[in-house]
């Protein structure tokens, strides 16, 4: 797998995953498994969820992102979840900015979602953007030939 094929880059993922464990204090949401969790965290007021929407799906369940000429499985189910809940979202991206020397969050406006296959056209449109700008800061190149397949 990952560990043995890019030892420091599955070290950085794990670091990471703890890191942002640790962020939420606790309080992070894992998938799947967590439906329960997020329609009550989308009921609690002055609570903001952050989907990760360009994540893989553990297993194929019928939609898809484009992603150039492939694409990839994800699971919307947190999306529908939102759109059922008429709660405001937007989308964001976050890039290395070389001149300031940091990361920079790029967070569309918010709104409510009216459908989830709206959604995932935005939520595509907005990876396409940022590709075109910062392909190369995309984390999931390194696993991308295990989880894209080719577009129709």
């Amino acid at each position: 797998g990952l560990a043995r094929q890019a030892p420091l880059f599955h070290a950085y993922l794990r670091w990471r995953i703890g890191y942002l464990a640790k962020v939420c204090e606790g309080r992070e949401i894992r998938v799947p498994g967590g439906r329960e969790q997020v329609e009550t965290a989308l009921q609690e007021p002055a609570t903001a969820l952050i989907l990760l929407v360009d994540a893989p799906a553990a297993k194929p369940r019928g939609s898809f992102l484009r992603v150039r000429e492939h694409q990839l499985s994800v699971d919307p189910g947190g999306l529908g979840l939102v759109v059922a809940a008429g709660a405001s979202a937007a989308f964001f991206s976050m890039v290395w900015d070389e001149a300031a020397g940091r990361r920079v969050i790029e967070v569309s406006d918010a709104g409510i979602l009216p459908s989830r296959e709206e959604a995932l056209e935005r939520v595509e449109a907005m990876l396409g953007e940022a590709l075109d700008r910062h392909s190369a800061q995309w984390q999931l190149w390194q696993t991308a030939l295990p989880v894209l397949s080719e577009a129709d």
